[in-house]
Protein backbone atom coordinates (compact mmCIF):
# COMPACT_ATOMS: atom_id res chain seq x y z
CA UNK A 1 0.00 0.00 0.00
CA UNK A 2 1.37 3.40 -0.91
CA UNK A 3 1.24 6.04 1.86
CA UNK A 4 1.32 9.96 1.44
CA UNK A 5 3.71 11.87 3.53
CA UNK A 6 4.90 15.34 3.47
CA UNK A 7 8.42 15.23 5.40
CA UNK A 8 9.71 18.58 5.89
CA UNK A 9 8.26 21.71 6.46
CA UNK A 10 8.41 23.69 2.79
CA UNK A 11 8.89 23.34 -0.76
CA UNK A 12 10.69 20.74 -2.89
CA UNK A 13 14.74 21.36 -3.99
CA UNK A 14 13.53 22.74 -7.06
CA UNK A 15 12.32 25.79 -5.49
CA UNK A 16 15.98 26.06 -3.41
CA UNK A 17 18.32 28.68 -4.67
CA UNK A 18 20.86 26.72 -7.55
CA UNK A 19 24.31 26.53 -7.63
CA UNK A 20 27.22 25.05 -9.96
CA UNK A 21 27.47 21.10 -9.74
CA UNK A 22 25.13 18.14 -9.95
CA UNK A 23 23.14 16.32 -7.06
CA UNK A 24 25.46 13.67 -5.30
CA UNK A 25 24.56 10.05 -5.30
CA UNK A 26 21.33 8.99 -4.68
CA UNK A 27 22.10 8.37 -0.59
CA UNK A 28 20.81 5.56 1.33
CA UNK A 29 17.54 5.82 3.10
CA UNK A 30 15.41 4.21 6.16
CA UNK A 31 15.06 0.76 4.63
CA UNK A 32 11.89 0.23 6.40
CA UNK A 33 10.59 3.35 6.47
CA UNK A 34 6.75 3.25 7.58
CA UNK A 35 5.19 6.61 8.15
CA UNK A 36 2.15 5.07 9.79
CA UNK A 37 3.02 2.22 11.73
CA UNK A 38 1.64 1.90 14.71
CA UNK A 39 4.13 1.74 18.21
CA UNK A 40 3.31 -1.23 20.82
CA UNK A 41 2.74 1.44 23.56
CA UNK A 42 -1.47 2.02 24.25
CA UNK A 43 -3.31 3.83 26.25
CA UNK A 44 -7.15 4.54 27.55
CA UNK A 45 -8.95 7.82 27.54
CA UNK A 46 -10.60 9.30 30.05
CA UNK A 47 -13.93 7.63 28.62
CA UNK A 48 -12.23 4.48 27.84
CA UNK A 49 -11.18 4.21 24.48
CA UNK A 50 -8.76 3.31 23.45
CA UNK A 51 -5.60 5.35 21.85
CA UNK A 52 -3.18 4.61 19.49
CA UNK A 53 0.18 6.00 18.37
CA UNK A 54 1.26 6.05 15.28
CA UNK A 55 5.54 5.98 15.73
CA UNK A 56 5.66 8.94 12.63
CA UNK A 57 2.51 11.19 13.08
CA UNK A 58 2.47 14.04 15.32
CA UNK A 59 4.48 17.32 14.86
CA UNK A 60 8.15 17.70 13.85
CA UNK A 61 10.32 20.38 14.30
CA UNK A 62 13.02 21.83 12.40
CA UNK A 63 16.56 22.73 14.29
CA UNK A 64 18.74 23.36 11.05
CA UNK A 65 17.78 23.80 7.73
CA UNK A 66 18.85 25.00 3.94
CA UNK A 67 18.06 29.04 3.61
CA UNK A 68 15.86 29.34 0.44
CA UNK A 69 13.87 32.47 -0.87
CA UNK A 70 10.78 30.41 0.82
CA UNK A 71 12.61 30.03 3.84
CA UNK A 72 15.04 33.15 4.75
CA UNK A 73 17.51 32.91 7.43
CA UNK A 74 15.08 35.09 9.20
CA UNK A 75 12.09 32.53 9.48
CA UNK A 76 11.32 31.19 12.99
CA UNK A 77 9.09 28.62 14.44
CA UNK A 78 9.38 26.15 11.42
CA UNK A 79 6.90 22.95 12.26
CA UNK A 80 5.64 19.67 10.20
CA UNK A 81 2.24 18.35 11.76
CA UNK A 82 1.43 15.00 10.13
CA UNK A 83 -2.12 13.30 10.58
CA UNK A 84 -3.75 10.15 9.93
CA UNK A 85 -6.86 10.22 7.42
CA UNK A 86 -7.48 6.72 8.14
CA UNK A 87 -7.23 5.68 4.30
CA UNK A 88 -3.87 5.02 3.95
CA UNK A 89 -3.06 8.80 3.65
CA UNK A 90 -1.15 11.15 5.90
CA UNK A 91 -2.87 14.73 6.43
CA UNK A 92 -0.22 17.34 6.39
CA UNK A 93 0.24 20.97 7.91
CA UNK A 94 3.58 23.07 7.75
CA UNK A 95 3.75 26.46 9.75
CA UNK A 96 6.94 28.98 9.85
CA UNK A 97 7.09 32.54 11.16
CA UNK A 98 8.51 35.29 8.96
CA UNK A 99 10.48 38.46 10.33
CA UNK A 100 7.39 40.46 9.83
CA UNK A 101 5.66 37.90 12.60
CA UNK A 102 3.50 36.58 10.03
CA UNK A 103 2.83 32.39 10.10
CA UNK A 104 3.00 31.08 6.61
CA UNK A 105 1.80 27.90 6.00
CA UNK A 106 1.87 25.32 2.87
CA UNK A 107 -0.36 21.92 2.73
CA UNK A 108 0.42 18.82 0.56
CA UNK A 109 1.39 15.45 -0.08
CA UNK A 110 3.90 12.92 -0.80
CA UNK A 111 3.43 9.36 -1.64
CA UNK A 112 5.82 6.38 -1.27
CA UNK A 113 8.03 6.00 -5.11
CA UNK A 114 8.57 2.49 -4.22
CA UNK A 115 7.42 1.09 -0.97
CA UNK A 116 8.07 -2.15 -1.01
CA UNK A 117 11.97 -1.98 -2.25
CA UNK A 118 12.70 1.67 -0.91
CA UNK A 119 10.25 3.13 1.14
CA UNK A 120 12.71 6.39 2.22
CA UNK A 121 11.92 7.72 -0.81
CA UNK A 122 9.36 9.84 -1.51
CA UNK A 123 7.48 11.78 -4.40
CA UNK A 124 6.34 15.35 -3.16
CA UNK A 125 3.58 18.10 -3.94
CA UNK A 126 2.71 21.01 -2.22
CA UNK A 127 0.09 23.81 -2.81
CA UNK A 128 0.23 26.86 -2.51
CA UNK A 129 -1.07 30.32 -4.04
CA UNK A 130 0.58 32.81 -6.41
CA UNK A 131 -0.96 35.05 -8.47
CA UNK A 132 -4.15 34.48 -7.49
CA UNK A 133 -4.08 30.81 -8.67
CA UNK A 134 -3.56 27.59 -6.56
CA UNK A 135 0.26 26.21 -8.03
CA UNK A 136 1.62 22.38 -7.33
CA UNK A 137 5.06 22.05 -6.93
CA UNK A 138 6.62 18.57 -7.14
CA UNK A 139 9.74 17.14 -5.62
CA UNK A 140 11.57 14.66 -4.12
CA UNK A 141 12.46 13.75 -0.11
CA UNK A 142 14.98 11.45 1.29
CA UNK A 143 14.16 9.94 5.20
CA UNK A 144 17.89 9.59 5.53
CA UNK A 145 17.26 8.53 8.73
CA UNK A 146 14.70 8.36 12.34
CA UNK A 147 14.05 6.75 15.06
CA UNK A 148 10.91 8.04 15.25
CA UNK A 149 10.62 9.37 18.92
CA UNK A 150 13.34 11.97 18.24
CA UNK A 151 14.78 13.17 15.22
CA UNK A 152 14.12 12.28 11.57
CA UNK A 153 16.94 13.49 9.06
CA UNK A 154 15.58 14.64 5.47
CA UNK A 155 17.41 15.78 2.04
CA UNK A 156 16.33 17.25 -0.86
CA UNK A 157 17.85 17.45 -4.44
CA UNK A 158 17.31 18.69 -8.06
CA UNK A 159 19.28 18.60 -10.97
CA UNK A 160 18.53 21.22 -13.83
CA UNK A 161 20.18 19.55 -16.58
CA UNK A 162 22.52 22.49 -17.26
CA UNK A 163 25.12 21.85 -14.63
CA UNK A 164 23.62 23.08 -11.52
CA UNK A 165 21.65 21.75 -8.52
CA UNK A 166 19.79 22.68 -5.82
CA UNK A 167 19.61 20.50 -2.61
CA UNK A 168 18.00 20.97 1.08
CA UNK A 169 18.56 19.26 4.11
CA UNK A 170 16.27 19.57 7.23
CA UNK A 171 16.62 18.46 10.84
CA UNK A 172 13.35 17.95 12.79
CA UNK A 173 12.89 16.65 16.04
CA UNK A 174 10.09 16.23 18.30
CA UNK A 175 10.96 19.38 20.49
CA UNK A 176 10.97 22.76 20.03
CA UNK A 177 14.22 23.31 21.17
CA UNK A 178 16.00 20.01 21.40
CA UNK A 179 19.54 19.00 22.94
CA UNK A 180 22.89 18.50 21.25
CA UNK A 181 22.78 14.75 21.30
CA UNK A 182 19.54 14.36 19.13
CA UNK A 183 20.64 17.27 16.92
CA UNK A 184 24.24 14.99 16.18
CA UNK A 185 22.24 12.12 15.91
CA UNK A 186 20.43 13.81 13.26
CA UNK A 187 23.59 15.25 11.56
CA UNK A 188 25.31 11.66 11.62
CA UNK A 189 22.70 10.58 8.68
CA UNK A 190 23.88 13.44 6.77
CA UNK A 191 27.96 12.24 7.82
CA UNK A 192 27.51 8.79 6.29
CA UNK A 193 25.39 10.09 2.96
CA UNK A 194 28.94 12.25 2.87
CA UNK A 195 26.29 15.46 2.41
CA UNK A 196 27.99 18.95 4.21
CA UNK A 197 27.20 19.92 6.86
CA UNK A 198 27.63 23.39 5.37
CA UNK A 199 24.11 23.43 3.99
CA UNK A 200 22.54 23.89 7.28
CA UNK A 201 21.48 27.49 9.02
CA UNK A 202 19.99 27.06 12.64
CA UNK A 203 16.13 27.52 12.91
CA UNK A 204 15.34 29.33 16.25
CA UNK A 205 11.67 28.71 18.28
CA UNK A 206 12.08 31.68 20.79
CA UNK A 207 9.40 31.93 23.26
CA UNK A 208 6.01 32.62 22.46
CA UNK A 209 6.41 30.58 18.73
CA UNK A 210 2.98 30.37 16.97
CA UNK A 211 2.59 27.73 15.38
CA UNK A 212 -0.84 27.64 13.84
CA UNK A 213 -1.83 30.33 11.24
CA UNK A 214 -5.52 32.26 11.64
CA UNK A 215 -8.05 30.99 9.71
CA UNK A 216 -9.09 30.62 6.69
CA UNK A 217 -6.24 28.24 6.79
CA UNK A 218 -5.33 25.10 4.15
CA UNK A 219 -5.64 23.35 7.23
CA UNK A 220 -9.16 23.64 7.04
CA UNK A 221 -9.54 21.59 4.01
CA UNK A 222 -7.55 18.64 5.06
Amino acid sequence: MKFLLLLAALLPAALAIPKPGSCPPQPATVPDFDPVQVCHMMAIDPTGNNLIFFQYLGDWFTQQTTPAFFQPPTSTCQRAQYGDNGDGTVSVYNTATRITGNVNEICGFAVQVDPENNPGILAVTLFFEKDGAVRAYDGNYLVLDTDYTSFASVYSCTDFGDSTYSDIGWVLTREPVASEATVEMAYDAFRRANISLDIFEEMEHPDGCVYDAPSPSCKDDI
